[in-house]
């Protein structure tokens, strides 16, 4: 399957300073790699630019009331 090694942690700053305190740290061949930083922008100005959040947001809302 083609593709490009993408992911994000969204968490909070006193979690992360733990993390960081403990020696945790995880880094990858692409932590650094201009391609991938770029096609990250463009997913979240695709995201932007459609919406899709408040998109999803009903779906989201109806199934977890399933």
């Amino acid at each position: 399957m083609p593709g490009l090694p993408l992911a994000a942690v969204i968490t909070s700053a006193e979690i992360e300073q733990r993390a960081y305190e403990r020696g945790f740290l995880f880094f990858t061949t692409h932590v650094s790699d201009p391609l991938v930083a770029a096609v990250g922008n463009t997913v979240l100005d695709v995201l932007s630019a459609d919406k899709l959040d408040e998109r999803a947001r009903p779906s989201a809302c109806s199934s977890a009331t399933a």
